[in-house]
């Protein structure tokens, strides 16, 4: 059997009872979901989860806490994006119709577990969509969450870029 691929996925303490329900996706569609997909989005190396996580900052309640789990998937799980299928405006901001097109039909075909997308915010890396309602959920294992630790500097960026709003 082929070794576990490790993912992570940082989200507020608050939430983090049900950080793998996909319930705040719905709630607040994403590059990926639409309103109403249950998703989560997790990333291929913790730098990364905290970098998808520190692009919404602005929008987090200051003084909130944060945490982060591990996640261990089988790697047959994973259905890749092929980059050639991509929309042209994949990477805008805010969120194109057309990225969150593609992972409404992908949860709903239930073709995988999860799906490798490329990230907007780090060129040559990857994120992963998490189907949470996919019969082969229970393969999933995922830590106790752990607090997320940020340099004063980046709380300082943040605090900044609040003033400026």
């Amino acid at each position: 059997m082929a070794e576990k691929l490790t993912l992570w996925r940082v989200c507020a303490r608050d939430y983090a009872s049900t950080a793998f329900n996909g319930e705040g996706a719905a709630l607040h569609p994403g590059r990926w979901n639409g309103r109403g997909t249950r998703m989560v989005y997790l990333s291929e190396c913790l730098p990364g989860a905290t970098l998808e996580w520190f692009a919404y900052a602005l929008n987090a309640k200051p003084g909130r806490e944060y945490v982060y789990f591990e996640v261990s998937a089988p790697p047959e799980a994973v259905l890749e994006l092929e980059p050639g299928s991509l929309p042209e405006d994949w990477n805008l901001y805010p969120h194109p119709v057309s990225t969150q097109e593609i992972g409404d039909e992908w949860v709903k075909s239930n073709a995988s577990l999860l799906l490798r997308v490329p990230s907007v915010l780090v060129p040559e890396s990857y994120n992963f969509l998490l189907n949470p309602q996919h019969p082969h959920f229970p393969q999933l294992t995922w830590s106790e969450p752990r607090a997320l630790w940020l340099d004063g500097r980046l709380r300082r960026l943040v605090e900044q870029a609040r003033g400026q709003r």
